[in-house]
């Protein structure tokens, strides 16, 4: 039987256990980071979690890239301008810049890159938020012109976020190894991955910003917030993301680590499988909605890092509507969905979840409430590539994940709800003509105040047809050495090491 809770004292102790007494000092100019879990891929063509993105965005760079507040900057395009209907884009190419194994980037891997995200055999994740692009064109070695259907307002956010540039040549060449062994543009190259341990990068003297400060970054994997925290105390880490609510306080006022926070364009969720019974019946999907309280998942799991959520759409993008209220805790409406939908003596639901301290926390409250409504919750818990794995495959009733991406609602709200991202990042198989129709007008409309109107419905939709039930958004944490400097939290969770713009995170002595 698995026990869900641990108490104080033997939490402390699996720390004391768990945590190094003396660890080993780092070599100078190392940066040590550890994650929650451990990435998937390499391929940032296939990936589908943050912790991919974590890594693999220092190694792989697209034709811009989002700052600190989501605003699209110049990676390896310099420039971009638009034609006057706004259906063809012209990208100017950074010149001299070369991958890591010493090919020329040019205009082809542009062309390369997106148009294997785009060709359905390649089963991309990431091809719904560029389904709009009709052609691209290299015109020369250092011009590509991308051809979009209609006027498509979030391009750039979109080529930020999914298109990383592959070198044709050595995609071509490694094939599946490259997910494993990749080559870039970007200010670090990657020189070994031990599986459920750690990746290492290596600064790339070579790149065109300027040669990192930090020689080496290591990514560590390590899935429980207790045990990293001690790390990070102890010297064993230098920054960590994700601090346990419970120390939020004692953290403010340490001497040896600095806190970092904000709240992130996410949504932490429950997903239904909505191809299986009992969760293809809208009822049953709404009681379980009402069943929970949300507001006390929040108070006693996540005190100080998280902010209820009403809907997918969180405080941190500009088509946010604060005073839209969701599907609220209301026991009596839960039991009577259930007795409409003819489930009024219950069922046991399967729940999906990962390894996670709080998260075990959570499903003990899951437990609890919809135990109220005659549902008896029966968690399977494992590793996060696991839970990826059987998301994308549907082979789950329902589980508890987490969507991370960025302030564009395009991003935030085509993927996982629109009908032609079923078998990508739209898991739940969620269909609704009315929301494919608004998500698909929400692209062409080039003024913003209409774009909130269109996706302030499409919330609505969403949330009365809750394919998902919308807990909370997460204040994202970071704590870390006061050694380090020059780390600055972005609004989608990434860590970011060092752009071309001006970004560059050191470490210097007194770790």
């Amino acid at each position: 039987m698995t026990r869900w809770y641990a108490g104080p004292i033997a939490l402390a102790l699996v720390v004391l256990l768990m945590a190094p007494a003396a660890p080993a000092p780092a070599p100078a100019g190392t940066l040590r980071i550890g994650l929650e879990a451990q990435p998937t891929t390499m391929d940032p063509g296939l990936s589908t979690d943050l912790y991919s993105q974590q890594v693999y965005s220092h190694v792989l760079e697209g034709l811009l890239m989002l700052d600190p507040e989501g605003v699209p900057r110049p990676a390896l395009a310099t420039s971009w301008t638009p034609s006057a209907d706004g259906r063809t884009w012209t990208f100017r190419l950074r010149e001299g810049v070369r991958f890591h194994d010493g090919a020329e980037f040019t205009a082809d891997d542009v062309k390369y890159t997106i148009e294997r995200i785009l060709n359905p055999e390649t089963r991309s994740p990431q091809r719904g938020l560029l389904s709009q692009i009709a052609s691209v064109e290299a015109a020369d070695r250092h011009t590509v012109r991308i051809a979009t259907r209609n006027a498509f307002a979030p391009i750039l956010t979109n080529l930020a976020i999914a298109a990383y540039i592959l070198p044709r040549a050595a995609h071509s060449r490694l094939g599946r190894d490259f997910a494993r062994r990749p080559v870039g543009t970007g200010p670090y190259k990657m020189v070994e991955w031990v599986a459920d341990d750690r990746i290492v990068l290596e600064a790339n003297a070579d790149y065109y910003g300027g040669r990192p400060a930090l020689d080496r970054v290591q990514f560590r994997f390590i899935p429980e917030g207790s045990v990293r925290l001690a790390e990070v105390e102890s010297g064993g880490l230098d920054l960590i993301a994700g601090v346990p609510a419970q120390d939020l306080r004692r953290l403010r006022v340490s001497l040896l680590l600095d806190l970092q926070e904000v709240v992130g364009t996410n949504c932490r969720l429950l997903g239904f499988n909505t191809s299986v019974k009992p969760y293809d019946d809208v009822r049953v999907r709404q009681a379980i909605a009402h069943a929970l309280d949300k507001q006390r998942i929040v108070d006693v799991v996540w005190p100080g890092r998280g902010v209820v959520a009403e809907g997918p759409i969180p405080p941190t993008s500009w088509a946010y509507d604060g005073r839209f209220r969701g599907l609220g805790h209301n026991v009596a409406r839960a039991r009577q969905l259930l007795a409409e939908a003819g489930l009024a003596g219950g069922f046991e639901m399967n729940l999906l979840v990962s390894e996670s301290e709080e998260i075990r926390r959570e499903v003990a409250l899951y437990i609890d409430q919809l135990k109220a409504v005659n549902i008896t919750v029966r968690p399977t818990v494992v590793d996060f590539p696991t839970l990826l794995d059987r998301l994308l495959k549907a082979n789950y009733d329902v589980l508890r994940v987490g969507w991370t991406t960025n302030p564009e609602p395009d991003s935030l709200l085509y993927s996982p709800f629109h009908t032609s991202a079923i078998g990508g990042f739209n898991f739940t198989k969620y269909r609704s003509p009315r929301v494919d129709e608004l998500l698909d007008r929400g692209r062409t409309l080039s003024n913003q105040a209409d774009r909130v109107r269109v996706y302030q419905e499409a919330q609505r939709v969403i949330v009365q047809d809750a394919p998902m039930v919308f807990i909370f958004h997460e204040k994202r944490t970071y704590a870390h050495r006061k050694a380090v400097t020059g780390f600055r939290p972005h609004v989608s969770g990434w860590i970011v090491l060092k752009t071309p713009y001006g970004i560059e995170v050191k470490v210097g002595p007194g770790r």
